[in-house]
């Protein structure tokens, strides 16, 4: 129980520092997003989802092989156990 209380206090103390940082960052996000705004960039947090969803995209293209070759080891091993719990 008091492990349980300490863990909660320093999750609660993190939680509240984070949330302190990013309000005393978020004057200067909007002025960095105003710059970028100026010269026709998209702001920063469309810039960061598009490179979230580009490393996505080329993580699965890469994988692609790896993930067709698990799928079906996956169907096989179904398969081999259907009939063997058949018997």
């Amino acid at each position: 129980m008091v492990r349980g209380i300490i863990l909660g206090g320093i999750a609660f103390l993190a939680v509240f520092a984070a949330e302190h940082q990013f309000g005393s960052m978020t004057k200067d996000i909007d002025r960095y997003n105003k710059m970028r705004e100026m010269s026709g960039d998209p702001s920063l947090f469309k810039q960061a989802i598009n490179a979230g969803l580009d490393l996505v995209s080329s993580f699965s293209s890469s994988r692609r092989g790896e993930a067709l070759d698990f799928l079906q080891s996956m169907q096989s091993d179904v398969m081999r156990y259907a009939r063997i719990s058949s018997m």
